[in-house]
């Protein structure tokens, strides 16, 4: 019976072949969406979950809360606190990132030497807690001696090649907090692409603690990342009862900001999701977003399927009532057809591993990875197998019972072929397609809307054709400010450049230092927190950062050297009256000696992307900062870039030129929404051409069903614009009434995810209407393809023959 089965079913698909093609590649295709809408969601949930004991390891987030939420990270001391105060804490390790040049001699005495920004700085507990794969020496204990580096494999190759063995070999450290000899005690696989840690040096955290910067700094030296990890989970919920006196404990009778402080513990496997606990559960939003557009896009696959089989009951009527007047059964019928069913999924899934190899180089350009398939994976595998089992269940079910339910006496006398059974389904199945597809189309539009909405946007001062150049770190600090000074100098003699300007950050960074601060004549019950920027006396004319009150420095005045410039969110978060009035305040800073008077207030600019509300921004002179060199380029950008980094290494010889240019930079923050974008899109065109690919096999089917109905009324006198309104008319109804039915989703979900941003477009029926317009279009010219072939025939030809 089986082979029996075979032969009628490769039979029946090889009659239709241009069905068959529809339905497989349809099929195919949406399978193919699935396993690589599969592989990037796999990815982004596996995150940190190689470390052995990720589920009890937490990052400890100190936060303190007055008009909103601000986030900090912890002090050097609260590891070490929680460890001595709960005994479900088992161990902690503290993490300071750093940067600098590292160097090593080799045998020949040639200095290799190389820029470095991925250097952390970790306590020696660090492998104990965190699983990193090693390849020489032992990490558990690499970190004890203070004057110890763990380096990666991918820096062993750099620095030592195939030949060398780094174990024991000295290199040499400079720049930053942290200059020493160290010794390789350690090497380690390069760290995981799906791990929040990024670095390829890890020195010992005991040396950050004896530097002077660190006796200078450390009551409010606050950036450490802290983790712990505690005995088991469970216990995680005993040890947050505890905090709010430990809090108290810790901090003491601590009245330099009126807040509310609290700690919270963020498990490893979430710190992708919400990197600074802010936004919590966006990016799982997203993912739980692909997982949903995998489904309709495989969803619309199966619809084409039931809709091309229903669609050919009336041609298969007769087949069904011979076969049941000899004798055979309901069930053999039902078998029959999901036989057929089966096949068509087996050689889709088949066809499907070739289309998501295909696809997965568009995937990995738009997220910047490199995902393969490992096609021999038990995950893998069982996804295969899945969406071939449960494919043909929910595909070849519904059609197999229909075609199966004829009877015989009908079918002799015809009535079967006049029937409308299953019409009023297929519309509803059409109107699914087509109501998923427009909801891709306009989260693609709406997406696409709002990022350009946020680059367009008026910023509050100017980026165009500002060049950054990275400013020097190995340079001797005696007469580094000078050198500055004279190199900024000579910058201005090309005719090429028009501004420079050097500052400790830039448009797009985060700000120099966040600290309580108020006004004077406050009390300090009433600090409140706001972010501090260093910049020379050239730096708001270079950016065009408009003043709203006052004046910028003069550094023949001596008082105005004194004088800080805030902007307009400063004034009023620290209650300073009008921006005119605020020039006769002062502002106190904890961290600062003296009281500053206030010399300018500019108006409010989004110094980071729109994604964030305005800050108070409080701006401090510097006359030279060896950090980032502003230049205004006016003439031929390649040209001048050669001139510049020929006078840059006549100043800084040791240091390396680097550079990038300010705007890339500064949109580079809306990373995330395009990628988000550029997939939705991929997969909604792709959800599209499947609904489409159907739509042409069934209004295909229905022209030929329909012919002789075309050929009487051409006869008697119809167009062949009536005609063609006629047929496609009946496609076109369910999809318009899907979009209707779809508005009040549309709007809700629009204005849901457009609440995770401070600045945004409003939702306007433009939004809707265009992607419906978009897609009725494609439709209409899909179906008009078969209809106009139809409409346009002679009639004589089909009327001639019974």
């Amino acid at each position: 019976m089986i082979q029996n089965y075979l032969k009628i079913t490769i039979r029946n698909l090889c009659k239709r072949k241009s069905y068959t093609f529809i339905n497989i590649l349809g099929l195919a295709a949406g399978m193919s969406v699935c396993l690589v809408i599969g592989k990037y969601i796999e990815f982004e949930t596996s995150y940190d979950g190689f470390n052995t004991n990720a589920k009890n390891i937490y990052r400890v987030v100190s936060s303190f809360y007055t008009d909103g939420p601000k986030d900090s990270f912890g002090g050097y001391d609260l590891g070490p606190a929680l460890l001595n105060n709960f005994p479900e804490v088992r161990s902690f390790v503290r993490t300071h990132d750093i940067g600098g040049v590292v160097s090593f001699a080799n045998q020949a005495g040639k200095q290799i030497r190389f820029q470095e920004s991925k250097i952390l700085v970790a306590d020696s507990t660090f492998f104990r807690i965190f699983t990193f794969k090693s390849i020489l020496g032992t990490p558990s204990t690499a970190l004890n001696n203070p004057n110890s580096v763990v380096i990666t494999k991918s820096i062993a190759l750099k620095y030592f090649g195939d030949s060398i063995d780094p174990i024991g070999k000295t290199m040499n450290v400079s720049g930053w907090w942290m200059p020493g000899l160290y010794e390789v005690s350690a090497v380690v696989e390069d760290v995981p692409s799906n791990s929040h840690f990024d670095f390829d040096f890890l020195l010992p955290m005991h040396n950050l603690l004896q530097t002077e910067f660190y006796h200078n700094n450390n009551t409010r030296w606050d950036n450490f990342h802290t983790y712990i990890e505690v005995y088991e989970k469970s216990e995680l919920s005993q040890l947050e009862k505890k905090i709010p006196s430990f809090i108290k404990r810790y901090k003491g009778d601590d009245r330099e900001i009126n807040a509310k402080s609290i700690l919270q513990f963020q498990n490893l496997l979430d710190i992708h999701y919400s990197p600074n606990l802010e936004r919590q559960g966006s990016h799982r939003t997203t993912i739980y977003f692909f997982a949903v557009i995998a489904l309709f896009v495989l969803a619309i696959a199966w619809v084409n399927y039931i809709n091309l089989s229903t669609a050919r009951a009336m041609e298969r009527a007769r087949e069904v009532g011979v076969k049941k007047a000899i004798g055979v059964l309901r069930s053999q019928l039902i078998t029959q057809f999901i036989f057929e069913s089966v096949l068509v999924n087996l050689v889709s899934v088949l066809l499907a591993v070739v289309l998501a190899i295909l696809l997965l180089p568009s995937l990995n350009s738009i997220t910047g990875r490199s995902f393969v398939f490992g096609f021999t994976e038990p995950k893998l595998l069982s996804v295969l197998v899945s969406l071939f089992l449960f494919g043909s269940f929910a595909s070849g079910t519904y059609p197999a019972f229909v075609l199966s339910s004829f009877k015989t006496t009908e079918v002799i006398k015809g009535s079967v072929i006049h029937s409308g059974r299953g019409f009023s389904l297929r519309n509803g199945l059409v109107g699914f397609q087509f109501a998923s597809s427009l909801l891709l189309l306009i989260g693609t539009f709406v997406i696409y809307r709002q990022v350009a909405f946020m680059q367009d946007q008026d910023k509050g001062f100017e980026i165009k054709r500002a060049v950054i150049v990275k400013g020097p770190e190995l340079a001797e600090t005696k007469n580094l400010r000078e050198r500055m000074l004279s190199f900024k100098n000579e910058l201005l003699q090309f005719p090429f450049v028009g501004k420079v300007s050097t500052s400790f950050s830039v448009p797009g960074k985060d700000a120099s230092l966040s600290t309580s601060m108020r006004k004077s004549g406050k009390p300090i019950e009433e600090n409140r927190i706001g972010n501090v920027y260093w910049v020379d006396t050239d730096f708001m004319e270079l950016y065009n950062i408009p003043l709203a009150a006052g004046k910028t420095w003069d550094p023949n005045v001596e008082s105005d050297m004194k004088s800080v410039i805030v902007n307009e969110e400063a004034v009023k978060i620290f209650e300073l009256g009008t921006n005119t009035s605020a020039l006769n305040e002062k502002m106190i800073l904890p961290s600062a000696v003296d009281t500053f008077a206030i010399l300018g207030v500019v108006k409010n600019h989004h110094w980071n992307s729109l994604k964030q509300l305005y800050e108070p921004m409080i701006f401090r002179v510097e006359m030279a900062s060896s950090a980032n060199i502003s230049i205004q380029l006016t003439g031929n950008t390649h040209e001048a870039l050669v001139q510049i980094e020929q006078k840059y290494k006549a100043f800084f010889p040791d240091d390396a030129f680097s550079f990038y240019f300010l705007d890339d930079f500064y949109n580079a923050q809306y990373q995330t929404e395009q990628q988000f974008g550029k997939l939705f899109s991929m997969f909604s065109v792709l959800a599209v051409l499947i609904g489409c690919l159907g739509l042409w096999g069934l209004a295909s089917f229905t022209t030929i069903y329909r012919l002789k109905e075309i050929s009487i009324r051409k006869v008697l006198g119809a167009s062949v614009n009536s005609i063609i309104y006629l047929l496609t008319s009946q496609f076109l109804k369910p999809l318009l009434i899907a979009g209707t039915l779809m508005l009040p989703i549309v709007w809700f979900g629009v204005n849901a995810w457009l609440e995770n941003f401070p600045y945004r477009i409003k939702f306007s029926m433009d939004l809707f209407l265009v992607p419906l317009s978009v897609l009725v279009t494609i439709a209409w010219v899909t179906v008009c393809v078969q209809t106009i072939r139809a409409a346009s025939s002679n009639p004589v030809t089909s009327l001639k023959s019974e």
